[in-house]
């Protein structure tokens, strides 16, 4: 099993997944807005460590790799990757990608525009602190089109101030084989109050392999934003 692949797969599946709609509450509405205005800066780098851990949760194993992400001429997107071992830097090519294609890595989840209207948020009484500042917190349910169907749960932090949201966790239902669990946290920053980025994604995967249980973490870190010259996606007021 390969944990970043894993990872990567849940999140590139749900952006062909849904259907337009708007909810009701005016803060959660503000986050999607946010989300909405963002979908065309892309992260310039993606830094990722693929760690196995002990039963202790301490690292046994780690890989690091690195990955561009630009804009071809042709206006499709092209990723190069580096194995990253005592500070030198080896290009591969993964196995589940073609070199020279690819989308971006990341997805707002229950916070696309597009998954509105297949997501049941429910918002909670208890605040929380996610980098120092205190936000509201969402329960959501979403359930996706994909054949076969799936349902992700988790929280959304929001910013009760202005909009952005800090932090999204996701857990899949059902999950994939020989997977006992997997949650997902990803944490964002906002350089305007207006949009978002996403700043790290650490996925916590608990497998079973030989009758064994293994346990994996995968921390994606992303920076170098750009924006994409092209507008590709629509937000909720076009």
């Amino acid at each position: 099993m390969n944990p970043k692949f894993l990872a990567l797969s849940l999140l590139t599946s749900l952006r062909l997944s849904f259907a337009q709609a708007a909810s009701s509450d005016p803060l959660w509405n503000q986050a999607v807005q946010a989300a909405a205005a963002s979908r065309n800066w892309m992260p310039g780098e993606v830094r990722t460590f693929e760690q196995e851990l002990n039963r202790k949760g301490d690292v046994k194993n780690s890989q690091e790799t690195l990955t561009s992400i630009s804009q071809a001429p042709d206006g499709k997107i092209q990723m190069k990757h580096w194995r990253i071992e005592k500070g030198r830097r080896t290009p591969f090519v993964p196995e589940d990608e073609e070199e020279g294609s690819g989308d971006s890595p990341v997805s707002f989840g229950p916070l696309d525009p597009e998954s509105q209207s297949l997501v049941q948020v429910k918002r909670l009484p208890e605040f929380s602190l996610v980098n120092g500042l205190f936000c509201i917190q969402y329960q959501y349910t979403l359930k996706t089109t994909n054949t076969p169907s799936q349902t992700l749960r988790g929280i959304v932090c929001i910013n009760e101030s202005n909009g952005i949201p800090l932090e999204l966790t996701m857990v899949p239902d059902p999950l994939p084989d020989d997977v006992k669990s997997l949650n997902m946290t990803l944490t964002f920053t906002s350089p305007d109050e207006q949009t978002i980025r996403p700043l790290q994604m650490t996925t916590d995967i608990s497998a079973s392999a030989l009758l064994l249980t293994q346990q994996y973490r995968v921390i994606q870190e992303f920076s170098a934003f750009w924006i994409r010259p092209e507008e590709k996606y629509l937000t909720q007021n076009e």
